[in-house]
């Protein structure tokens, strides 16, 4: 685990997510981790588009994350 993961997002590190396309990992609090790129977060939710194919589209409530990091290894 990085030194980010495990802490939820400042504003100022998911608008740099948000910029520069960074493969980020969100950790859920039912225990499942969630990869993809973050499109875009507001005060209750994240949105995330995922590498697979065909690409999916999700959407996090910020309640339920407990976690964060970028994705060190994008595959």
């Amino acid at each position: 685990m990085s030194s980010q993961q495990g802490k939820l997002p400042s504003t100022a590190e998911l608008e740099r997510f948000v910029k520069e396309k960074t493969p980020v990992l969100f950790f859920t609090a039912d225990g499942k981790e969630h990869k993809g790129i973050l499109r875009w977060f507001d005060e209750t939710a994240f949105a995330l588009t995922t590498s697979e194919k065909p690409e999916k589209h999700i959407t996090l409530l910020k309640q339920a994350v407990i976690g964060y990091g970028p994705q060190e290894h994008a595959k």
